[in-house]
């Protein structure tokens, strides 16, 4: 099933940015959590090209509060044609969300943004080779997976 792949991929994510900091180095913009361990909101930037498919990723971010009642995901989007330049422009001024969509092609222009998820899929028993090694390639930065495709 399609959603639960990507429900588990961003659940990886999501544990991931938990230990990072969202919004550059200062942690204080993209997402927000207590230090004991109590709540937890994450910004989750994507591009959508019309209502329909932002639902669809609402329904993804819903699902994954439904699995862990502590995170809650602020979804944030734009169409694609503005997504990178608005992309660009968070990290230039340190207000990067926590999870972000991402294109192979773009992993060297924002890989070092991104916290390496190898470990964190290890843990979680997802395999990059479940997916199409082409693609996985592409969303790796100096040898690390930085990104997942949400489908194989």
């Amino acid at each position: 099933m399609r959603l639960s792949r990507l429900t588990k991929i961003l659940t990886v994510a999501l544990a991931t940015v938990l230990l990072a900091a969202c919004g550059g180095n200062s942690g204080n913009s993209g997402g927000s959590s207590s230090s004991s361990g109590g709540p937890v909101t994450l910004t989750w930037f994507m591009w959508s090209g019309s209502d329909v498919e932002k639902n669809a990723w609402l329904h993804v971010a819903d699902m994954v509060t439904q699995k862990y009642p502590n995170i809650k995901i602020e979804f944030q989007t734009t169409p694609f044609n503005d997504y990178w330049t608005k992309l660009t422009t968070q990290a230039a001024s340190g207000t990067t969300p926590c999870v972000i969509g991402l294109q192979g092609q773009r992993a060297p222009q924002f890989g070092s943004l991104l916290v390496p998820l190898d470990d964190y899929m290890s843990k979680a028993g997802v395999k990059a080779e479940s997916y199409v090694p082409s693609i996985t390639k592409g969303l790796q930065f100096e040898g690390k997976q930085v990104a997942l495709p949400y489908e194989r």
